[in-house]
C-alpha cells in the first residue's frame, strides 16, 4: 500500500507540474532551466508537507517557491520577431509587473492569491497590474506592430481593456508552446531518498519542535518577570550600530535560557550564491550550537531574497573538541548537493554559522561535517582537512543590516544602514527608497567609512510615512541589493 505521503506528493505533482513550468517559462523568458527549477520547488514543498493542512496550502506554498527561484536565475534574453513580440515587451516590464501580469493572465489569479504568493499588499498587486498593461499598450501606440493575427485591431488602437486580452492570448499561446518533460520517477525518487535517510523521526521531530516552541512561548510571557526592562515586542535595548558580518559574538549579548537561544547568527545565501546573516531568537535544540545550525537546516530567512542551500533535516550531534566543532548532518539535509558550487556555499553556510555561534576569538576553529557518522560527503568526497572561514571571501560584498525584513518602522525618522566591504575601491553608496508603486520616493548618496574587521560602515537619514516599500542599495562595483520593509 503506498504512503499517504506517497499519494500527496503524486497529487500534487499531478495538479502543479504542468503549470509550474510553464509559469516558470514565462517569468525566466526560457524552458531551459524551467523544469530543474521546479522540481527543486517541488522537493522543497515535499520537506514541508507537515506544515501543511491541505493540498492547497501545499499549493501556495509551491508556487511562491517558484516565483522565488525565478528571481535568483538570470533570465534569457526575450525574443524580438515575429508573432513573440508581446512576450518581449512582457519580459521587459519591471520584475513586479511582470509576475503580476503573469500570474494574473496565464495562471488566472485574483489579487489576494496574487498579494499572498508576490508578499505585496492587494493595492500593490492592482498598481503593478494596471501600470504593467499601460507600459504594453504605451508601447503598441509607437513599437512595431506584432504578428497581425495577435489582434484583429491596428494595435496603436488598443485599448487597456483589449491590451488585457492581448496579453491573456498570447500567455496562453506561448505557455500551450511549452514541452513540459514528465519528471515523475525524479520527483518520486528524491523523496523517497530524503525519507529514507531520515527514516520515521520526522514526525517526532516535528512534536519535539513544537513542544519546544510552547515552552519557549511560556518562557516569553515570563521574561518580563524575570529580566527587568525585557520586552515581546523588542530586545533589552536598541544598539546605534550592529556587528559587522565577521564579528565574534559580544561578551555583552543577553543570555539564552534553557529553552530559547536569543541572538543566534545564522547564515543564509542570496541570489548572488553569496552569505548574508541574520540574528534570530529560536527554540533551544540541545544547545546554541545544535540550534544554530539546525536553523541552517530548517528555520526559513526572515528576509524573502535569501535562501538555505540546505534540503531540511536533523543535526544527529554538535560536539567541539579543542579548536575543533564536529557536526554529524542528516543525509536528507544534502538533497540540493547537486554540483559543487552549491555544495561549497552550502557548507560555508554551516561553518560561519558554527564558528559564529560558539565565538573564535583564537582563530583556531575548524569544522568537520559528516552525513549520519561518514565523513564522505555528496559531490565534495571526503575533505583532506577541516572547514575553516575564509575571511570576507565568500560573505555578501555590500549589506542592507536596517531596516529589517520583519518588524515595521514607525512613521517619520529613520535611519538606513549597512556594511560594505573594504576591498571595494568605491566607496560611495547610492540608495532609494520605491514605494508600493515602485515610484522613486527618496534617494542619495552616502559615503562608506571605517574599517572594522574588514567592512566599512554607512549610514542615511530619511523621513517616511506608512506605507510598504522598498530600499535599493549599490555600488559601481555592486549590482544592487534589495529590502522590502514596512512604516506603520
Amino acid at each position: 500500500m503506498a504512503r499517504r505521503e506517497d499519494v500527496w506528493l503524486r497529487e500534487l505533482y499531478e495538479a502543479q507540474w504542468d503549470p509550474m513550468v510553464r509559469l516558470a517559462t514565462l517569468l525566466l523568458g526560457s524552458a531551459s532551466t524551467a523544469p530543474d527549477l521546479v522540481q527543486e520547488a517541488l522537493l522543497a514543498t515535499h520537506q514541508r508537507r507537515r506544515h501543511f493542512d491541505t493540498l492547497e496550502q501545499a499549493e501556495v506554498y509551491l508556487r511562491v517557491a517558484v516565483v522565488n527561484r525565478t528571481r535568483a536565475v538570470r533570465r534569457a534574453d526575450p525574443p524580438t520577431t515575429g508573432t513573440q513580440e508581446i512576450l518581449a515587451r512582457v519580459a521587459a516590464l519591471p520584475q513586479r509587473q511582470r509576475e503580476v501580469l503573469v500570474l494574473r493572465y496565464f495562471l488566472g489569479l485574483g489579487d489576494p492569491d496574487i498579494a499572498a504568493t508576490l508578499g505585496i499588499s492587494r493595492s500593490a498587486v492592482a498598481s503593478h497590474g494596471h501600470r504593467g498593461v499601460l507600459a504594453i499598450g504605451a508601447q503598441f501606440e509607437g513599437g512595431t506592430d506584432p504578428d497581425e493575427s495577435l489582434s484583429p485591431e491596428p494595435l496603436d488602437a488598443v485599448d487597456a481593456e483589449a491590451t488585457e486580452v492581448v496579453i491573456m492570448e498570447v500567455l496562453a499561446q506561448r505557455g500551450a508552446e511549452v514541452e513540459v518533460p514528465d519528471r515523475r520517477a525524479e520527483v518520486m525518487a528524491g523523496a523517497a531518498r530524503a525519507a529514507g535517510s531520515t527514516g520515521g523521526s520526522g514526525g517526532r521531530r516535528f512534536r519535539w519542535l513544537v513542544t519546544s516552541a510552547l515552552c519557549a512561548l511560556l518562557v516569553g510571557l515570563a521574561l518580563p518577570v524575570v529580566v527587568p526592562g525585557f520586552s515581546l515586542l523588542g530586545r533589552v535595548q536598541q544598539t546605534t550600530s550592529a556587528p559587522s558580518p565577521t564579528a565574534e559574538p559580544s561578551p555583552h549579548t543577553p543570555p539564552s535560557l534553557a529553552t530559547l537561544q536569543r541572538d543566534l547568527p545564522v547564515y543564509y545565501v542570496g541570489a548572488d550564491r553569496l552569505l548574508y546573516r541574520e540574528f534570530r531568537d529560536l527554540p533551544t535544540q540541545g544547545d546554541r550550537l545544535s540550534t544554530a545550525v539546525g536553523a541552517v537546516l530548517n528555520v526559513a530567512p526572515q528576509d524573502s531574497a535569501y535562501s538555505s542551500l540546505w534540503a531540511g533535516g536533523q543535526v544527529n550531534s554538535a560536539t567541539i573538541i579543542g579548536p575543533r566543532i564536529v557536526i554529524d548532518i542528516s543525509a536528507a539535509a544534502f538533497a540540493n548537493f547537486t554540483d559543487r558550487a552549491i555544495a561549497d556555499a552550502a557548507i560555508n553556510q554551516v561553518v560561519y554559522t558554527a564558528i559564529a555561534a560558539v565565538g573564535d576569538q583564537s582563530g583556531e576553529r575548524s569544522v568537520q561535517i559528516l552525513i549520519d557518522g561518514s565523513p564522505n560527503l555528496p559531490v565534495i568526497g571526503t575533505p583532506t582537512e577541516d572547514f575553516t572561514r575564509n575571511g570576507v571571501v565568500p560573505l555578501g560584498r555590500l549589506w542592507i543590516l536596517t531596516p529589517g525584513p520583519v518588524t515595521p518602522l514607525p512613521a517619520g525618522e529613520m535611519t538606513l544602514r549597512g556594511y560594505q566591504q573594504v576591498a571595494l575601491s568605491d566607496t560611495t553608496i547610492h540608495w532609494e527608497v520605491l514605494d508600493a508603486d515602485e515610484l522613486v520616493v527618496r534617494q542619495g548618496t552616502v559615503a562608506a567609512t571605517g574599517n572594522e574587521q574588514g567592512w566599512r560602515y554607512w549610514v542615511a537619514a530619511v523621513i517616511l510615512p506608512a506605507g510598504e516599500y522598498e530600499l535599493r542599495v549599490w555600488t559601481t562595483q555592486i549590482p544592487e541589493q534589495r529590502r522590502h520593509f514596512t512604516v506603520a
